[in-house]
């Protein structure tokens, strides 16, 4: 940018120095003139690209605009506060095991629990005994109720029928009564009878398989304490106190007493031979004397009238071959013999043609076996109408008189013992 000037027309010192200046002027000015030409050069090109028509390029077009967003989900309104939750339940227990097989022998089996324990339960036997109500429930096993009939010696005879050589009773849920899981339960047999006569007709006879076991009868039973004979058997002495029963609702009233029996206030006798007729239509038939008090208070004998009634029901005479039931003579039947009235035999009292009393007297003491009325100071007759037996005649009304019969005849009778052999 800065030019040197070589000719100086002076070589002092102020001459240099004035000419060095001025060329140092003249070079800025160069300087400043070679600026301002590049300036007009380039503002020439410009102008002239302008008289052309070039121009910059145009921009990209721009995008399009973005479609509209859709409209914001309407906000929820804020949720409730939840309600504090409960811990979470545990698990449920796992179920029980199934209660192990029963354990039968001997017509005795133990159920509804484990090992030596469980509810007793017998099966029955037709053999000697055809009446017999049967049971067919829970293939044919019958659960005991715990009506006092099995005690300390039974709960060790049935543990022994198991194979143990000891037992005694057990109480607890599930086991001494129906449990919940128990849809359909078997109804309970009571009353069990080792000794003696079964009174009623029995459910059964338990199928003990000795020779040498008891002949056990069981009976139909409401069991309405629904506590159920249960066992713990074991091959060793108890060392522990066993569990209570469980407390027993208060039972009904106590029934009635029955009547009294009264076969020694009353005689079924065989007609003499003077009172039975030619032709032997009498025989078999009895008469009947009856135990009453004379006025004094003292017991005697006195033979049973027969009523205008009870003539009427023998008119005409050929009907005296008639069994007609009544209740003076099933009354007199049953006082007679009251043991015989059980579930399998009964007896059952006809009238007979009442029997004239004979005209013939004989000595106070004759020991002729015949009817004599001169030993009778008392005489009997049933008024009032027999509307049903009684247990005994005694509970009649009876009219004690001392002289013979008002009608001239004796009632006569005869007893029927039914049983369900025929």
């Amino acid at each position: 940018m800065f030019r040197l000037v070589a000719n100086f027309p002076c070589t002092c010192p102020t001459a240099l120095y004035r000419r060095w200046a001025g060329d140092i002027r003249t070079s800025e000015q160069l300087a400043v003139g070679e600026a301002g030409r590049t300036r007009n050069l380039l503002g020439k090109k410009f102008r002239a690209v302008a008289r052309t028509g070039f121009r910059k390029p145009p921009s990209p077009p721009r995008p399009p605009p973005s479609p509209p967003k859709p409209p914001a989900k309407p906000r929820l309104p804020p949720r409730k506060p939840r309600a504090p939750q409960k811990p979470p339940a545990l698990p449920p227990s796992p179920p029980r095991r199934p209660p192990s097989p029963p354990r039968t022998r001997n017509g005795v089996r133990l159920t509804r629990g484990a090992g030596r324990i469980g509810r007793l339960e017998v099966s029955f036997k037709q053999e000697y005994y055809p009446a017999q109500w049967g049971y067919t429930e829970n293939g044919g096993w019958a659960p005991l109720c715990d009506d006092g009939s099995v005690g300390p010696d039974e709960a060790i005879f049935f543990c022994q029928q198991l194979g143990f050589k000891t037992g005694r009773q057990y109480y607890a849920a599930g086991i001494s009564d129906f449990g919940a899981d128990e849809v359909i339960t078997p109804s309970p047999v009571g009353g069990l009878l080792c000794d003696g006569f079964p009174p009623e007709i029995p459910v059964g006879m338990i199928a003990f398989q000795n020779d040498d076991d008891p002949t056990c009868f069981l009976f139909r039973s409401d069991c309405s304490e629904g506590v159920l004979v249960a066992l713990q058997c074991s091959n060793a002495n108890f060392t522990t106190p066993s569990r209570p029963p469980p407390p027993r609702a208060a039972g009904p009233p106590p029934r009635a007493p029955p009547p009294p029996d009264m076969p020694d206030a009353i005689k079924v006798l065989d007609l003499e031979p003077n009172l039975v007729d030619a032709g032997g239509m009498r025989a078999g038939n009895g008469r009947v004397e009856v135990l009453v008090n004379t006025s004094a208070g003292e017991p005697v004998w006195a033979p049973l009238c027969a009523t205008a009634e009870d003539l009427a029901l023998f008119n005409p005479p050929e009907w005296g071959s008639d069994y007609i039931p009544d209740p003076v003579a099933n009354t007199s039947c049953n006082q007679e013999d009251p043991r015989t009235n059980t579930w399998n035999t009964e007896v059952i009292g006809f009238i007979r043609q009442p029997v004239p009393i004979p005209n013939d007297t004989l000595p106070v003491n004759s020991e002729a076996n015949l009817f004599n009325p001169a030993k009778y100071t008392h005489w009997v007759t049933v008024v009032g109408g027999k509307n049903e037996s009684k247990y005994a005649l005694q509970a009649m009304d009876l009219q004690v008189s001392t002289t013979p019969c008002a009608t001239g005849y004796m009632y006569s009778l005869i007893c029927q013992y039914l049983t369900m052999y025929g």
